[in-house]
């Protein structure tokens, strides 16, 4: 707990500028700070991208555009309006997310299902790789987003996509130049900071003041010059501003910046100050709030995470509150308050559907900092591919997440058999086949099976789960079986 406090600052931060209260959300906010971020600098890079995939060639090469940049700077939301303004030329598109432990199967699910969206989605599983995209597609256009590791590339959507769709287009978004390199991408574009001049418009247009009233104010210059042109870093400290009176913004300033710890490996200052932007912020939140914000980090990196399911998920646990009583209305009303001020903070980004709010995801850098914090706070524990040599979490565990592991029950990298978690309130697993015995979750409110593998009869032992609120069961095999389970004895 020491080490905790010295290291974020809490008691420090707390008695600096007190956490905001929660509001009523005017649920407009989270769509106008959209907005704000995604247009602030924009025009210039995208016109650029787009100029760079040179749509009014001749040529049938599939020509690949990267853009490439540290965290934090827009990559996504530059790859997106370049989509969004270019889509509706070519006959089918598709923008799908990889991250750093992709699933290949999962990633061509998104792309095989964005570019059929208006026919029935099929699997993938079973299929040859190399034939899983349509060979009768005309012209394509994919944003491939946030790719770490050219394997991805040259495994999987090369040999699927790019060879077979000639006049095609795609952009790519990567941190590393190394992999735009190995993908042999035709043009590359780095992204830069944001100008002096574009940051304080999106301090402003985030903040509620008027552009011209933050001028010679030295303490706006100075969180500016900490951002240093990171629209995240931006877009959340002036989400905080603006829930503070203009005379607190010192306290604000001086709660962030006057703290010499560097988290974890990170050297870099600019990424450093971002982390401790996205820390503060966190910890202005209301204490359900940050048990929401924290719940997130159970989802893998860059997944979308539906709003419905999310907030019913919230409420099984107990971390939403209400202030009437009158039944879960009151209560999913107040998850979607909660939602939107996430949004609203800067701290979650908002997936719509024709201008309605239906889901949202996580940047991957507030994602690290929140499994951190969770990890630290003993909230939730996460095992993915990368730690599949690690043992298994046991005991007092409230929450625990598997992602991306396969292997055999007895044989493969980690063993489940024995898994016992008395105290666990939530266990959620996507595209795993290591899934353990319910029968060691006496107290499990929550359990979410996504693409997972099951023994048979294993969804029977679930009503036994006297205390389970929350069932979630997407495309998990042997889910024929679930017409079966005994309902009676569940509270």
């Amino acid at each position: 707990m020491d080490k905790r406090h010295n290291r974020y600052r809490v008691d420090h931060l707390v008695a600096a500028v007190p956490a905001a209260a929660p509001t009523d959300v005017d649920l407009r906010i989270s769509a106008l700070l959209k907005k704000a971020s995604d247009l602030v600098g924009i025009d210039e890079p995208r016109d650029a991208v787009i100029d760079m995939l040179s749509l009014g060639s001749s040529s049938k090469k599939v020509k690949i555009v990267c853009i490439v940049g540290s965290g934090g700077l827009g990559k996504t939301t530059l790859a997106k309006a370049g989509y969004d303004k270019i889509k509706l030329q070519f006959d089918c598109r598709a923008f799908v997310s990889v991250g750093q432990n992709p699933d290949p199967t999962k990633v061509l699910r998104e792309i095989f299902v964005d570019l059929k969206k208006n026919e029935t989605e099929k699997t993938v599983v079973g299929h040859d790789e190399n034939t899983i995209i349509d060979h009768d597609y005309k012209r394509c256009f994919i944003v491939v987003d946030d790719i770490w590791d050219a394997k991805i590339w040259l495994e999987v959507i090369e040999q699927a996509f790019v060879a077979s769709n000639p006049g095609s287009r795609i952009i790519v978004t990567t941190r590393k130049s190394d992999v735009a390199k190995s993908i042999g991408v035709d043009e590359q574009y780095q992204i830069q900071p944001l100008s002096d001049g574009y940051s304080k418009m999106l301090l402003s247009k985030i903040s509620g003041i008027e552009d011209n009233l933050l001028d010679n104010d030295d303490v706006v210059t100075k969180i500016l010059d900490k951002c240093d042109g990171v629209p995240l870093a931006i877009t959340a400290i002036a989400s905080v501003l603006a829930t503070k009176p203009r005379h607190e913004w010192p306290n604000v300033y001086n709660s962030i910046f006057f703290n010499s710890v560097v988290f974890g490996p990170e050297t870099n200052p600019r990424l450093n100050n971002v982390k401790k932007i996205l820390s503060f912020s966190h910890y202005d939140l209301h204490c359900h709030l940050r048990a929401c914000m924290l719940y997130l980090s159970v989802f893998p990196e860059d997944d979308y995470v539906h709003k419905n399911m999310l907030i019913w998920r919230c409420i099984a646990e107990g971390l939403v509150h209400a202030e009437t009583e009158n039944g879960n209305n009151d209560l999913f009303k107040a998850g979607e308050r909660y939602l939107h001020e996430l949004i609203s903070r800067g701290l979650i980004q908002p997936n719509e559907d024709g201008g309605v709010l239906v889901g949202c995801h996580v940047h991957d850098f507030v994602l690290h900092l929140i499994r951190e914090l969770s990890k630290e706070e003993d909230f939730a524990s996460v095992l993915d591919s990368e730690q599949r040599s690690l043992s298994l979490p046991q005991g007092n565990v409230r929450r625990l997440a598997l992602q991306n592991i396969l292997g055999t029950e007895n044989n493969g990298p980690v063993k489940v058999d024995d898994l016992c978690l008395p105290v666990a309130r939530s266990f959620n697993a996507m595209y795993t086949n290591m899934v353990p015995p319910v029968d060691g979750f006496e107290l499990l409110r929550v359990l979410a099976l996504e693409y997972c593998s099951v023994h048979e009869g294993y969804l029977k032992l679930i009503g036994k789960l006297r205390h389970l609120r929350y069932l979630g069961l997407t495309a998990a095999e042997e889910c024929r079986e679930a017409y079966k389970i005994d309902v009676p004895s569940w509270r």
